[in-house]
Order: structure tokens, then sequence, then C-alpha cells
């Protein structure tokens, strides 16, 4: 029956289990904490697995050969077990054999992950050198069985730079030079993806710098000089090394399209409103950022020298951040003026329409102390010496107010209002022009762009229609639509035929027929004015020339064979330098 066949299979189990205790007594017979009595220990060598009945059979055995581990269980005493234990973040507790058993359990535990993920490591470091060495970082990145790719998320960047992290760690390898190389490769893997941005302006300066580089064309420093620049209001000197500016500052400076700090009185200010001296008289003379491409003479009566302003050499790398710089300080000053344009108009909203009414409302704020000066005189009641002033400021404000009666000293004070009016509308009106300059040259700085006319003012738009010859007349949008139209047609640029492409570089076209002549080259699309011309001009050479024919041969006339043509772009029109007698030139051909 099926109970009578499990007793059996029972009594078969408790039979082998038994056999094979009577079998590992009789070849070691070593229990636990008793090793070192059994047979092998007796007879001087180590207990091995067979001895025990087979693998894992009696862990508690101590009789091991200590010196295949580092360090060696077997000669640290029990203080410095603990101490390893502590280290390797096990268990301090229990006897010395306890200890002993527990270290080599966990160095064996180590050995095994080594040996057997020590070739699969080699294989990981060698595809991680040869993937980094052909620049391909997703494919090191994907190594953990994930794809990677630039779209990925950053963490699951993360996690897979963390997965190879435990196996390529320089650590892990016992310092080996492969697991350096590939732990630098896989890094770098790792912020080249996650950190586009920074890493790729650097690849782009990298292979421009491996292009041929191409010449700057600057104009000539021959006569030109550093002139000093002091602050409007403290006169400190601008230009001093100790104020930590480069070179490149001067030039921007100068060119009116940034404001700077003095060091000493935190006022801004620019080209317009700083004080310019001249090199040779060491006066004043007014300065006009249009004056820093030319040279000039200063005005002063004595001194007809002429010079120039020095420009100073700018690498293109910082030419490039200075332009995103400027952009950004572009937009904040639009931002402020429109804040300040919101804040007037609410202010004109609640003003004080009548003069009588603000007088009076001035009066009433200085007897209740929201006032220090007296807006009659001008008493400041603040700087009174006298103590009845300190003690007693809104009761003497009150009394001076009922006995100023002095109409002289109102209308003296009156005078001096209306100056400091006039002064300080002259210095806004100044530092308006200047930022006004200052986002004129910042468009012209960053390339006359069409989709950043709206950066300047109206006064602006005007100044550039003169520049172009165009219409100023009309509102905002017409005066953009204009000059945006009009620098459309500027960009059309000659091509050599082929399909536009944005790699594509201006080249010099020369006609095929025309040796030894001077090539014409258009820079813009021509009109249908000089098509025409062309074509009457093609004619009368193909006419010139049939008729030569004709008379030498009376048999048949010979008609010019015209090539056939492509199909080319609206805007690509090239023109060579040909005259009468090129008969291969046909309208409409590319040559």
């Amino acid at each position: 029956s099926e109970e009578e066949e499990e007793k059996n299979e029972k009594k078969r189990h408790l039979l082998k289990e038994i056999a094979t205790d009577l079998h590992m007594r009789s070849v070691c017979g070593c229990t636990a904490g008793t090793c070192k009595t059994c047979k092998c220990g007796k007879g001087g060598h180590f207990c091995t697995e067979e001895c025990h009945g087979g693998p894992g059979r009696n862990k508690q055995c101590i009789n091991f050969d200590g010196s295949k581990y580092n360090p060696n269980p077997l000669s640290l005493s029990a203080g410095n077990l603990r101490k390893t234990l502590a280290a390797l973040g096990l268990n301090v507790m229990g006897t010395k054999n306890e200890m002993i058993l527990r270290l080599k359990e966990s160095l064996d535990k180590k050995n095994d992950n080594s040996g057997t993920s020590g070739s699969s490591n080699e294989d990981l470091l060698a595809q991680v050198i040869a993937l980094g060495e052909q620049m391909d970082y997703e494919a090191i990145l994907s190594l953990t069985g994930t794809a990677i790719t630039t779209q990925s998320a950053v963490g699951a960047m993360k996690k897979a730079y963390r997965k190879l992290c435990i196996k390529c760690h320089p650590d892990k390898n016992n310092n080996s030079s492969d697991s350096k190389k590939a732990f630098q490769f896989l890094v770098s893997a790792f912020e080249r993806l996650s950190q586009p941005d920074i890493y790729g302006a650097e690849e782009e300066e990298k292979t421009a710098a491996r292009t041929k580089k191409t010449f700057k064309i600057s104009r000539s420093n021959s006569g030109c000089k550093k002139t000093r620049i002091h602050c409007p209001r403290c006169d400190m000197d601008w230009g001093r090394k100790e104020l930590g500016l480069e070179d490149g500052a001067y030039n921007w400076f100068m060119m009116g399209m940034r404001e700077y700090t003095c060091g000493r009185c935190l006022l801004s200010f620019g080209c317009m409103t700083a004080r310019h001296v001249c090199p040779f008289c060491k006066r004043d003379f007014d300065y006009d950022p249009a004056d820093y491409h030319r040279k000039i003479v200063c005005g002063n009566g004595g001194c007809g020298k002429e010079f120039g302003f020095y420009l100073f050499h700018v690498s293109d790398r910082r030419e490039k951040q200075v332009r995103e710089e400027q952009r950004a300080l572009v937009k904040t000053l639009l931002k402020k003026r429109e804040v300040l344009k919101a804040r007037a108009a609410r202010a004109r909203g609640r003003g004080f329409k009548d003069e009588r009414n603000e007088t009076v409302i001035k009066e009433r704020a200085f007897r209740m102390g929201l006032l220090d000066s007296c807006p009659r005189c001008g008493y400041n009641v603040a700087t009174d010496p006298s103590p009845d002033a300190k003690r007693f400021p809104l009761k003497t404000a009150q009394v001076h107010l009922r006995c100023c009666t002095d109409k002289e000293k109102h209308r003296a004070y009156q005078q001096r209002l209306e100056q400091m009016k006039l002064s300080e509308k002259k210095a806004h009106g100044l530092q308006t022009k200047q930022e006004d300059f200052m986002l004129l040259s910042s468009w012209e700085y960053q390339g006359s762009k069409v989709d950043e006319l709206w950066t300047l003012t109206d006064g602006n738009l005007k100044t550039v229609c003169e520049k172009y010859k165009l219409e100023k007349k009309g509102s905002r949008t017409e005066r953009i639509s204009r000059i945006s139209n009009y620098l459309n047609s500027q960009s059309r640029l000659l091509t050599d035929g082929g399909d536009s492409d944005a790699t594509n570089t201006k080249k010099r076209i020369t006609s095929r027929s025309s040796k030894g002549k001077k090539p014409l080259l258009i820079t813009a699309a021509p009109s249908s004015k000089l098509k025409k011309k062309a074509a009457r001009k093609h004619k009368t050479a193909v006419k010139g020339k049939s008729s030569t024919k004709a008379t030498t041969s009376k048999k048949r006339k010979s008609k010019p064979k015209r090539k056939t043509t492509k199909k080319r772009k609206r805007d690509s029109f090239v023109v060579g330098d040909c005259s009468e007698g090129d008969s291969d030139y046909v309208p409409g051909e590319d040559y």
C-alpha cells in the first residue's frame, strides 16, 4: 500500500544518513570544536570536504589551511578577530572558534564572487574601452541590458551608470590599468549624455579648432590711444587695472554696448554720460560712440592733435559669451523700462492736476513730519542744530510754517528747485539716450537680426531707416516690416547653383568662357530688368554669329543650340562676365 511505501522510504533515508555519519567518523571523526583531535589533525594534514563525507557536511571544522586567506583567521587573536569582523560589518559575538568560522565563511564568499566574476569583468572592461575609443557613449551605458539614448531620462542614465560602476571601478579590479581606463570612459559617457548643454559647446569648439582657421578682418590701431575715462559723479579713473576689468571691456564701453558701475560711488554710467579726457591736452572732450572707429580732434583750444581709440583683440569664444550676456542685459533693460512706464502711468492717473493743491498737501506733510524740508523756503528741520528742533521736531515745523512769510526766500528757493529739475531732466535725458544707443549697438553687434528688431525703440527704428534710406513715416509695426523686408532682400546671397544648404559657404563664381577676365559677383537677387538685359545681349550675340555662318554656307541656316538647363531656385542667380563673343552663355544656366 502507499503507507507502507512511505514508511520504507523514511527507513531508507534514515539508514543513508546513519551510514554517512559513520563514514564521516570513520574517516576523520572531527566534531564541533574538536577538529584538532581528529585523525587528520593528528596525522599533521588539513581536513578536506571528502573527510566529512562531502561538501558542506561539517561546517564547524577549524582544521583548514588558513594561509589561503587574507588575513589568516587562525593566526588572529580574539581581539583582532573582533576588529576584523567589525570592519567587514559582521557579528563580533561568540567564542573564538565561532568567530574564526564566521570570518572564513565571509572570505570564502568574497573569493567565490571574485573568481566567478573575474572573467566577465575583464570582458566588460574590454567592451567599455573599445566603445570609449569609438566615442559611442550611448552604447557604453547600454551594456547593462537597458537601451540608453540621448532622449533617455537622467534617472535611467544614473541607474545604468551605477550598475556599471560596481563592476568597472578600479577598487573592484585590483586597480588594474584597464579598469582605470574603462572607468574614465564610463564617467565621461555619463557626463556627456546627462549634461549635453555643457559638453555640446565644448565639442563645437573642438571641431572648430580642428577645422582650418579663418582670418578675421580688423582695423588698425596706428595712432590710437586708450583714452582715460572718469566717473561723472566722483571723478574716479575707470580703466585702472586694480578694478579687474578685461581689455575688451574698453571696446564694449566705447561702442556704447555696456554700462559699468563705479567702484567708489556705485554709479552706473556709460560712454555718453562719462567724462572723457584727451590723451594730449588732458582736458575733457565730448565723445560720441560713432567716433570709436574714427580719428578725431578733441576741439579744445591749443590742441589740434589727431588721435583714435584703441581696439583690443577679443577671442571668438569670448565674443560669443558677450553676445549671450548682452542679449540677457537687453531683456532686463526692456523689462525695467516697462515697469517704469507702468508706474509712471499709474502716477499720472492719481497725480496732482493743480499746483496749489500740491503745495497745500506738501505743507500738511511738513507739519506732520513726513517731509524734512519746508516747501516754501527749503528750511530743513533735521539739520537744525537748535535743541528745540531735536526734541520737538513737529512743533518746530509748525512754528516755522506760521512764521515763513519772506517772499524773497520763497522766490530764491523756487529758482533752486527749477535748476535742480532741469539738471535732473538733463541727466535723465542723457541716461535715456545712453540706453537707447546701447539697445541699437547691441542689435548691430548681434548681427542685425530680423527676429530681434522688437528690442529697438522708436528712435532707433528711425535711425535704422535713415541708415538704409527707407521711409521713416508710419507706425512702429510699419517701420519694422520695412526694415525686415530690406534685410531679408539683402540676405539673399549667391550660391554655386546647387541645393541650398546651411553648410554652404559663399563662393565667387566665374564663367567658364571668360578666361582672364574679372568675374562679376552679384550679392543680391537680380531684378527682372537685369535678367531681360542679359537675355537681350545673348540674342544679339547669336544673331551676329548666325549671319557669319550664313555667308559661308548657303545650304541651310544654322540655328543656335540651346543647352538644357536644370530648374533652379528663385533666389539664386549668377552672372559671369560674358561679352558678345561668349557664345556658350545661355540665360538661366549656372556658370
